[in-house]
């Protein structure tokens, strides 16, 4: 809408909103340190959003993305930093992890297509109500992956970044198929 009056009041509810969010999540605050880094993130680049409205209209769905991969990488870095200064259980890691990919689900960033080389038909396209459970799943996947080979001096680091540019290039041949 562009009545002033209803873009105002939303605002204004929605920062209320999140100042109770806020005392809600305020306890865990300490325990997950590096999450106020990505919070931040969201905060300026929504910031941003706002000042470039008359410039720039960024879309909805570009918006809500980068918001669900900055709040699911600061749930993921926040799970693994807690995992190295202290000991936390499988389950609970599991549960992070799940958590994290189901950020990235609610979000509206799923894994919906998939490009398989070397066959017939060119992609398969999964049903929406099948794309969030195989975005968490692949995301708890990829996870224990990384983490398995953590240990090992500098591998963990290069290896991510491999596959960071390697799913970078898979989404960019996807959009450039209209997909």
């Amino acid at each position: 809408t562009l009545d002033p009056f209803i873009v105002l009041t939303s605002n204004v509810f929605a920062i209320l909103g999140l100042r109770a969010m806020y005392f809600m999540l305020a306890d865990l605050a300490g325990r997950f340190h590096l999450l106020k880094y990505g919070l931040a993130f969201i905060l300026v680049f929504i910031g941003i959003k706002m000042l470039l409205l008359d410039v720039y209209k960024i879309p909805v769905g570009f918006a809500l993305s980068v918001v669900g991969i900055v709040l699911a990488a600061g749930v993921m870095v926040a799970v693994g930093a807690m995992d190295d200064l202290r000991d936390v259980s499988p389950p609970a890691k599991i549960a992070g992890q799940v958590f994290s990919g189901s950020l990235l689900s609610l979000f509206g960033t799923t894994m919906l297509y998939f490009r398989i080389p070397f066959v017939q038909f060119d992609y398969i396209v999964l049903s929406p109500d099948l794309a969030p459970i195989v975005t968490v799943v692949t995301v708890v996947v990829m996870a224990n992956a990384m983490n398995l080979i953590d240990g090992l001096d500098g591998l963990a680091a290069g290896i991510a970044l491999i596959a960071g540019f390697a799913l970078f290039l898979y989404a960019d041949r996807l959009f450039k198929a209209g997909l």
